[in-house]
């Protein structure tokens, strides 16, 4: 391993042996051939330590059990070992088909692009909404539903009649007279 190795491969030679005092673990990079001083190893195990904390302190305040919000039945075991159930909010709302999370954050960009709970938004806007990390992404999901809508609004688009006060030369006797061309004759 060479002297400018980045500091993510130090740190995952450090946490192959978490047993391994900071000392023993110098030795162990001597013998491996990796350039660790015994301040490095102590840097790194310390920010460690701070990145575990900082994600358990995150995730007790930002997120409910399993990323659903209470949603499903969570498991537990009583004060005597007794495996038992909490009922989430899908238990307590009597509700029988199971959906998932990802399902509703569908459901919001399709009506969100299609305009049908309102102003239609654009594709740049619901992709931030989502969160995709690019448009692209968003627009390759959900094209076949931008196209349904364009259909959809072309369909509803009533074919132009011309009156006779509108008619020009270059127009022949049907055009000329108003008839719809699109109807049947």
């Amino acid at each position: 391993m060479s002297k400018g190795q980045p500091l993510g491969e130090l740190a995952r030679f450090v946490a192959r042996f978490p047993r391994h005092t900071n000392r023993d673990l110098v030795a162990e990079a001597e013998r491996a051939g990796v350039p660790l001083t015994l301040r490095r190893v102590e840097t790194l195990r310390s920010e460690a330590r701070k990145r575990q904390d900082r994600k358990a302190a995150l995730s007790d305040k930002m997120f409910a059990r399993g990323y659903d919000f209470g949603w499903s039945d969570t498991p537990y075991k009583d004060g005597e070992g007794v495996r038992q159930v909490k009922p989430g909010w899908i238990t307590k709302l009597g509700i029988q088909r199971r959906h998932r999370f990802h399902d509703f954050r569908d459901t919001a960009a399709s009506h969100l692009l299609s305009g049908s709970w309102g102003t239609r938004w654009s594709l740049g806007r619901v992709s931030e909404f989502i969160g995709h990390s690019d448009v692209k992404v968003t627009r390759d999901r959900y094209a076949a539903l931008l196209t349904e809508t364009k259909v959809r609004l072309a369909a509803g688009i009533q074919p132009c009649r011309l009156t006779n006060s509108d008619a020009s030369d270059g127009l022949n006797e049907d055009e000329a007279s108003g008839r719809n061309l699109l109807d049947d004759p």
